[in-house]
């Protein structure tokens, strides 16, 4: 059975919190798929808040929290740790249920294995109706950036390319104001090489 993946391992801590925040926000949102998870979702939420407030005196040049900091980075690490555990026995290789809890699956090593990863940092809905916003980290080497969505991921729906860019700033225009949809990215790298998918994301278009 393949690996399921979440990297949390030397991560920029803002990247960490959002990524903790999104990974227990899917728990929450899919209760019934992952009804027993081995930590409490409420104390992780504590957690991510200690780290974030933690970061905040950090970025206001104080110091004196830095092994606070580490600590809730520590274990917020910890927790998302467990809950790829408890993923990968619930999911026993099933990668629509990996994704629902923003994870992956590793992938088998390709002609794309030293290809950067690429990530999305956020994605939000825009006041401009039917409009979003994803934010991407892109490296060096990545020439263009692919965007797909999906309409109706946990019922089988089709992923579409909507975008095609080479900047990490990009607004998806059209689609249905209300809906939700799930969206991935990869990118094109030198030589034509390709990026693994980002899990999928989920947005309500506003």
């Amino acid at each position: 059975m393949r690996e399921v993946v979440l990297k949390v391992h030397h991560i920029p801590i803002p990247e960490l919190i959002q990524l903790a925040k999104m990974v227990r926000s899917r728990f929450i949102e899919h209760a019934d798929v992952f009804p027993n998870p081995p930590i409490s979702l409420p104390s992780l939420k504590q957690e991510i808040e200690a780290l974030a407030s933690c970061e905040q005196e950090m970025i206001a040049r104080n110091y004196s929290k830095k092994l606070e900091r580490d600590s809730h980075a520590a274990a917020v690490v910890s927790d998302l740790k467990l809950l790829r555990i408890y993923v990968s026995q619930v999911a026993n290789g099933n990668e629509t249920i990996i994704n629902m809890a923003g994870m992956g699956l590793k992938r088998p090593s390709t002609s794309t294995s030293h290809t950067p990863p690429i990530s999305i940092l956020s994605l939000t809905p825009l006041k401009e109706a039917g409009a979003i916003r994803i934010m991407i980290k892109k490296e060096r080497l990545h020439r263009g950036i692919i965007v797909e969505i999906n309409r109706d991921l946990h019922g089988g729906g089709e992923w579409k390319e909507v975008s095609t860019h080479s900047e990490s700033n990009i607004k998806i225009r059209g689609l249905t104001s209300g809906e939700l949809v799930w969206v991935r990215v990869r990118a094109i790298a030198t030589r034509g090489r390709m990026t693994d998918w980002t899990a999928p994301q989920s947005v309500r278009v506003t």
